[in-house]
C-alpha cells in the first residue's frame, strides 16, 4: 500500500547523504504514564460523560484505518457516530491531545542514544506538531527531523524514500514488524526495544493487584538512566524493589502506630534515611497526625550509651513512640531500654534478623515488644542487601552532644571512598525520583490491601532484593570494614548482635 506524499528534490548522491540513526517515537523515546493507550480514551470518556467512549473511539479509528488517516479523520468519523456538532468534536480532539501531553514520560535510555541531526519516524495519527509537543513535555531536546505517516513503516514504503536522502546507520523501535522486520527487509539495520513493557519485577506488582505501584516503578525505571558502571543496577533496585518495599511497609507501620495510639514514629539512622520519606508521604495522603522523626542511633551509640545519649533517646521516646528499623535483631536496643528504666518498648522491623553473635548474653525479651513483617521463620534472607540498598550519605552516629535546647549528632569520620558515596547518592536520587513520581498516582490499590497481603508482596520483593548479588561489587568492601569494627566492639562489650 502506498501513501500520498509531497514531492521532494532529486535523490542525493550516496557520498552526499548524511549518516543518521532513525528512531520510532511511541514506546521507544516516550511512553504513556498509564501504559495502555486506551486508558487515555477512558479518561477522555469520563470527562466527556460518554460511558462507552473507549469502544466508540476504537471503532471510529478502525473504520478509517484502511486508508491513510489522521486524528482529524478519526474525529470526523467519531462525530458522525455520536451525532456531535463540529465545535464539540473539535473540543474532544483537543482534549485527547491534552491528555496525551499529561501522560507523556521519557524513556531515558533510548533518548540518550539520539544525536542532533538524527531522524524520528512514526506511524501515528497525531499531527507532527502534537508529537513534537509530547517529546518536549517528556524532556526531549535534540534537534532532529520528524517523519509522520499513518502506516509508512508498517507497509515498508517509507524506507526507500528515506534512503534516497540519508544513510541509515540503525533504526530503533518497539514494534517487531514495523520497526524491525520492515526496515530489515529494505536493507536498514534495526534493533528492537522492549523498554516500555513492564519488567518481571513490575509484573509481580501487577499480578498482585498493585497496578499504580507497578506504574510508579515502571516510570521511575524509564525516567532514569546512567552509563556509570554499576549505577544502572542501583537505579533498577530502587525503582522496582526498594521503593515499593518501603512504601508498602509504611502502610503497615502507619496502621500499627495508629492501633497503639502513639504520636511519634522514630526511624533509626542510618538504614531508615529513605524509609522516613515514604512514611511521611503515607501520612500526607491519609491525613494521619503522627510525627515521623529521624532517630540518631547506631549499634555503637546504643552500646556505649553516654549520659547525653540516654537523655536524647529518653526525650525522643517521651511522648510515646514506635522505634522503626528496616532490619535488625533488636538486641542492642533491648539492652538500652533498661538503662532508661523502660520495659516493653514498641519496636517495628520490616525484617527481624536472628542474632549472629555467640557466647554473649542476650537482653531480656521483656525489654522490647517487637513487631516484624518478615521473621526468621519465614526463611533465610541476607539482610545485607537491604542495608546496602538503604545506605545514607552521612557517617555512623557514634553519640550525640547535648546543648541548650537540643542535641547534635557526633558522627564517625567518613571512611567510604568517593565512588561509594557517589553510588549512595545515585540510590537516594532514584528513590526520591520514585517518590516524586508516586505523587502523580492515587495508589488506592496499595491502601486497599490488608496487612497479610502486603506482607506477602513484601516477602516476594525481599526475595528478589536478596538476589541482587552485584550490590556487593559496589558496597562489599566498605560494608565488611564497618561491620567488622562494630562486631568487634560488640564482643568487647559482651553484647549480642
Amino acid at each position: 500500500m502506498t501513501e500520498p506524499t509531497r514531492e521532494t528534490t532529486a535523490p542525493a548522491e550516496a557520498a552526499d547523504r548524511p549518516t543518521v540513526r532513525t528512531f520510532d517515537v511511541f514506546d521507544t523515546l516516550i511512553a504513556r504514564r498509564c501504559h495502555e493507550p486506551w486508558r487515555v480514551f477512558e479518561a477522555l470518556g469520563e470527562k466527556a460523560g460518554i460511558a462507552d467512549f473507549v469502544d466508540r473511539r476504537r471503532k471510529a479509528e478502525a473504520r478509517v484505518a484502511g486508508r491513510p488517516y489522521t486524528l482529524d479523520d478519526v474525529y470526523a468519523e467519531l462525530g458522525r457516530d455520536l451525532g456531535l456538532e463540529a465545535d464539540v468534536v473539535a473540543a474532544m480532539k483537543a482534549l485527547e491531545i491534552e491528555l496525551e501531553l499529561d501522560t507523556a514520560i521519557p524513556i531515558a535510555q533510548n533518548i540518550a542514544a539520539v544525536r542532533d541531526g538524527d531522524l524520528l519516524v512514526s506511524d501515528m495519527y497525531l499531527p507532527a506538531t502534537a508529537i513534537r509537543g509530547l517529546l518536549a513535555r517528556a524532556g526531549f531536546s535534540r534537534e532532529v527531523g520528524l517523519v509522520v505517516t499513518s502506516a509508512g513503516k508498517h507497509h515498508g514504503w517509507i524506507w526507500p524514500k528515506l534512503k534516497e536522502r540519508v544513510t541509515i546507520e540503525e533504526h530503533l523501535g518497539d514494534n517487531a514488524h514495523s520497526d524491525v522486520a520492515s526496515p530489515k527487509a529494505h536493507g536498514v539495520p534495526a534493533r528492537h526495544t522492549t523498554a516500555s513493557v513492564p519488567s518481571p519485577i513490575e509484573r509481580i506488582l501487577l499480578d498482585r493487584g498493585l497496578r499504580d505501584l507497578a506504574l510508579v516503578a515502571r516510570e521511575t525505571r524509564l525516567a532514569t538512566w546512567t552509563t556509570t558502571p554499576g549505577h544502572r543496577l542501583l537505579q533498577l533496585v530502587q525503582a522496582g524493589l526498594n521503593f515499593p518495599l518501603l512504601y508498602l511497609s509504611s502502610i503497615v507501620l502507619a496502621r500499627r502506630a495508629l492501633a497503639l495510639e502513639v504520636p511519634r514514629v522514630l526511624f533509626s539512622a542510618r538504614d531508615c534515611n529513605l524509609w522516613i520519606h515514604a512514611f511521611s508521604d503515607i501520612l500526607r495522603r491519609t491525613g494521619t497526625a503522627i510525627e515521623p522523626r529521624y532517630l540518631l542511633t547506631s549499634r555503637l551509640a546504643r552500646m556505649r550509651a553516654s549520659p547525653d545519649y540516654l537523655a536524647y533517646v529518653e526525650d525522643a521516646l517521651a511522648p510515646g513512640a514506635v522505634v522503626a528499623d528496616i532490619c535488625g535483631t533488636g538486641a542492642s536496643l533491648a539492652r538500652l531500654m533498661p538503662a532508661l528504666g523502660r520495659e516493653g518498648q514498641e519496636v517495628f522491623f520490616i525484617h527481624k534478623v536472628r542474632p549472629q553473635s555467640a557466647g554473649v548474653a542476650t537482653p531480656p525479651e521483656s525489654a522490647c515488644a517487637v513487631t516484624a513483617m518478615i521473621t526468621p521463620e519465614m526463611g533465610e534472607f541476607d539482610n545485607r542487601h537491604f542495608e546496602m540498598a538503604n545506605y545514607a550519605g552521612h557517617g555512623m552516629v557514634e553519640d550525640v552532644i547535648a546543648f541548650e535546647g537540643g542535641f547534635a549528632p557526633r558522627l564517625a569520620p567518613e571512611t567510604r571512598n568517593a565512588a561509594t558515596l557517589a553510588a549512595i547518592a545515585e540510590q537516594r536520587d532514584t528513590f526520591m525520583k520514585a517518590l516524586e513520581i508516586s505523587r502523580r498516582h492515587r495508589l488506592d490499590d496499595a491502601f486497599a490491601l490488608d496487612d497479610e497481603a502486603i506482607v506477602a508482596t513484601c516477602l516476594e520483593l525481599y526475595r528478589q532484593l536478596c538476589g541482587q548479588k552485584k550490590l556487593f561489587d559496589l558496597f562489599a568492601e566498605s560494608h565488611v570494614e564497618e561491620d567488622t569494627r562494630v562486631m568487634a566492639e560488640s564482643r568487647a562489650h559482651g553484647v549480642a548482635l
